[in-house]
């Protein structure tokens, strides 16, 4: 399904199967988006947006969202959300620079979760405890509300970028997240509230603050 040039879906789109959607170009889906197997939805350019209400994007079995170039995903309680069908399936998302994703909850996840952040998540993002989840944060980029990454010792906390970046501007309330910090990237981070980490590894760049950790590498 591509739906482009400012166009309108006004009554949503619902797929029991694999989807393949890009909506691009300014336009426009009222109603959210659903799929019932692992599916791929691309959200791009200024104007472009997917509203809901309940699950804006709601993917049964995974799949990759792509939201980015100034686009929107908002509308419902929870922005995106990921189903855990027990295939043991993976879910990705993109937030580009620019462009947001909005609901109490911006991001809800029952399966391993890799989430890349260049713009902004407007409510909480909430990853299952137990799975492998990897979260990368660019200078710039801002969740308003809590980052949940939870206590799996292969998960990630990735800070990347230029520039300069407080924590506490790009996650506004609580990280739970006890495994591996990462920063990459030429720009500086300052962690300026809690963030309790296995060992943070520092590949580039500079990260500054009072770190909670075992190790630093």
């Amino acid at each position: 399904v591509t739906n482009e040039a400012a166009a309108s879906i006004s009554d949503g789109v619902v797929d029991d199967d694999k989807l393949t959607l890009t909506n691009k170009e300014g336009s426009t889906i009222t109603g959210g988006v659903s799929a019932g197997e692992v599916s791929t939805i691309t959200n791009d350019g200024a104007g472009s947006s997917i509203t809901g209400e309940g699950y804006t994007v709601f993917l049964d079995k995974g799949g990759t969202v792509t939201n980015t170039g100034g686009a929107t995903i908002s509308g419902g309680d929870i922005g995106i959300y990921f189903y855990d069908d027990g295939h043991h399936t993976h879910g990705s998302v993109t937030n580009g620079v620019g462009s947001t994703i909005a609901g109490t909850t911006g991001i809800h996840s029952l399966i391993d979760t890799t989430v890349s952040n260049a713009g902004t998540i407007d409510g909480n993002v909430w990853l299952l405890d137990s799975a492998e989840n990897h979260v990368k944060l660019y200078t710039g980029s801002t969740i308003t509300g809590s980052l949940y990454i939870g206590s799996n010792s292969a998960s990630t906390l990735t800070l990347d970028g230029a520039g300069t970046q407080l924590y506490s501007d790009a996650v506004t309330d609580d990280t739970i997240f006890t495994s591996v910090l990462i920063k990459k990237g030429a720009g500086t981070w300052t962690i300026d509230k809690e963030v309790d980490a296995q060992w943070i590894e520092v590949d580039a760049g500079t990260l500054n603050g009072d770190l909670l950790c075992d190790e630093v590498v």
